[in-house]
């Protein structure tokens, strides 16, 4: 019985041990998303464009925010490269727009929403949810995925490499490469404490020998 419990136990752990070593896997894009958007800062409105990668026909996006920070009404919705769109704002901290997409192609904005800022300074808290359906290949409807996505990030220009950054003058250039400032290089990159160490043991090793024949003479001399 108790050789049965350990074959058991055994027997469970050889099957969740490959389940546990399995990869997560990564976050599938959304087929229509709403690009995230910093901080409103000093801006008085707050443009939020709705794009798709050309693969949605029609759906019903849901645009959530925090009232406190925004507002919007349906007059506010301007459409893209929708073909028909219908906007309800009925209910604060959320906007509903349905519409069908009319052969949008891929990053194209099916419409854009420009909220109105009432707190500067303070996340928006912007979301999208609902529903997109595009068209199978064998054309049938199949129902995409909705999310945010972050907006690219350009260039740091403070990181190496950039011709537009000048040097720092009030720092030291590196004798060893061309062009840079401080004490030029010699081409000698050997430490100097080895060269020390090395002349004062050849400085012990002369006062020894010093010492040694100075002795002999005396004794030599002691004999006769």
């Amino acid at each position: 019985m108790k050789a049965a419990k350990i074959g058991a136990v055994l027997l469970a752990v050889a099957l969740l041990a490959p389940l546990s070593a399995t990869p997560a896997l990564a976050a599938e894009d959304p087929n229509v998303w709403l690009e995230a958007v910093p901080s409103s800062g000093a801006a008085e409105t707050l443009s939020v464009p709705i794009r798709t990668d050309g693969t949605a026909t029609d759906g019903l996006t849901v645009i959530t925010y925090d009232p406190a920070v925004l507002s919007v009404d349906e007059e506010d919705v301007t459409a893209g490269s929708a073909a028909m769109y219908s906007a309800n704002a009925a209910e604060a901290g959320e906007l509903k727009v349905s519409w069908i997409a009319g052969g949008a192609g891929e990053g194209a904005a099916l419409f854009t929403v420009a909220f109105t800022v009432l707190e500067k300074d303070a996340a928006p808290g912007l979301g999208l949810t609902g529903e997109a359906y595009g068209a199978g290949e064998d054309g049938s409807e199949v129902k995409l995925t909705v999310g945010v996505t972050e907006p690219a990030k350009p260039d740091d220009p403070t990181k190496p490499g950039d011709p537009t950054k000048p040097g720092d003058p009030t720092k030291p250039g590196d004798p060893t490469k061309p062009g840079g400032g401080g004490t030029p290089a010699t081409g000698d990159e050997s430490h100097i404490w080895l060269w020390v160490m090395a002349a004062l043991v050849g400085a012990g090793g002369m006062g020894a020998t010093f010492i040694f024949l100075r002795r002999d003479r005396r004794e030599r001399r002691g004999e006769r």
